[in-house]
């Protein structure tokens, strides 16, 4: 029996995603990592996407490494672990 992804732990995700690249300088201290969140029945994917904090437009952009992260909830958290854990290794291999 397994268990189901949700909305939180995806936003989760992000948070931790927001740090490992603020800390390898990929984004600026103004800046977060945000989940755009998809839907399979309407066909939006999930992306990954930089919000900026403090400018008063919603402007945001893509990280270096793409913005797919699929169409279900379950392909977009394997594919913020993955993320999540190539980030990890860069940040051991630098420290």
């Amino acid at each position: 029996m397994g268990y189901s992804i949700t909305e939180k732990m995806l936003y989760n995700h992000a948070e931790i995603i927001t740090d490992q690249c603020a800390k390898l300088g990929l984004i600026t201290d103004d800046e977060i990592v945000q989940v755009s969140m998809g839907s399979k029945y309407f066909g939006n994917s999930f992306k990954l996407y930089v919000y900026d904090t403090v400018k008063t437009s919603d402007r945001c952009r893509d990280l270096l490494f793409g913005s797919y992260l699929g169409m279900t909830k379950k392909e977009a958290d394997l594919s913020l672990c993955g993320i999540k854990d190539a980030l990890r290794a860069v940040l051991q291999k630098n420290s």
